[in-house]
């Protein structure tokens, strides 16, 4: 009886968010409202992905590159699919192009343009 009762106290406390004084903050459904800047990710050699619906919709390397669409970005942000752009791209400073590929097998590209 004494085991049943402890179980209940515990899952009581477990699905009314009760936490030690000590724990760490964690993430609830619909939102927080931390007192501080907060992370949330991964604190090993470890991919961080988000998904929606079953899918993997983003993940973050555990080398810093950002996919969107693509499990296996191979730049440091790696968008696949069609994409819609709303606003104006702004290069900041340096060299930078934008390289509209080839879709055949020719790796040049079609268009080159620098700013």
């Amino acid at each position: 009886m004494r085991n049943i009762l402890t179980l209940a106290l515990a899952s009581l406390l477990l699905l009314c968010g009760w936490q030690p004084a000590n724990a760490q903050q964690y993430w609830k459904m619909g939102g927080n409202t931390p007192d501080t800047d907060t992370t949330i990710g991964t604190n090993n050699k470890k991919d961080f992905i988000l998904i929606s619906n079953k899918l993997e919709r983003l993940r973050i390397t555990k080398d810093g590159k950002i996919g969107i669409g693509t499990s296996n970005p191979n730049t440091i942000f790696h968008v696949a699919g069609t994409k819609t752009m709303g606003g104006n791209l702004t290069f900041l400073k340096g060299s930078q192009s934008i390289q509209f590929s080839n879709p055949g097998s020719n790796p040049h590209p079609m268009i080159l343009m620098f700013k």
